[in-house]
């Protein structure tokens, strides 16, 4: 990756995922996750306390004589799915299209150029959710729990990596920017 004199663009990167790369999607991702497994738990709460409740027991003998055990069970079980399982099966998901790699990365005005060994597309910078920046990786979530993931071991040193990270908030914040001023 060089950065062209002046014009501020930077050159593409290739890389391979790495099994790596889709724990720490999810990892990054523990907001949306959280959100799912407290409205699945409120569900399952609701369940065990709304046909006690019909029966005319009191709110406190529901609450006091409830089996627990189940919704505590779920939740252990999601949190194992989600963190354990789910990472190792998008990785072999990705394997199988042929996805790991190599792909090509590009910032371009309207968004992020990506090409795969099966597949060229574009990701505009306005629908992507949200940038998140670590040390090893810039994640571009295209969703709350999917993102493209660009890592620093695709970039020969950390300025270059935070030369990337640097162009793609300033990028998504100015596509926010005009979309917002659109709507008003």
């Amino acid at each position: 990756m060089r950065n062209r004199s002046g014009s501020g663009h930077l050159e593409s990167i290739a890389m391979n995922y790495r099994l790596s790369d889709m724990f720490a999607v999810n990892f990054r991702a523990w907001r949306s996750y959280l959100r799912a497994l407290v409205i699945v738990e409120l569900i399952f709460v609701a369940v065990i306390l709304v046909p006690l409740l019909l029966d005319g027991r009191s709110f406190r003998d529901v609450v006091r004589f409830a089996d627990w055990w189940f919704p505590l069970l779920m939740s252990l079980v999601m949190l194992v799915l989600w963190f354990g399982l789910c990472p190792f099966i998008s990785y072999w998901r990705t394997k199988r299209l042929g996805a790991l790699g190599p792909n090509r990365f590009w910032f371009e005005e309207k968004g992020i150029k990506v090409q795969t060994p099966r597949i060229d597309s574009l990701v505009y910078w306005s629908a992507l959710k949200r940038i998140s920046v670590s040390k090893e990786r810039l994640f571009l979530f295209v969703t709350p729990g999917a993102a493209l993931i660009i890592p620093r071991r695709a970039v020969p040193s950390d300025h270059e990596f935070e030369a990337w990270a640097k162009r793609a908030k300033s990028m998504w914040s100015a596509a926010k920017a005009a979309n917002n001023s659109q709507v008003e």
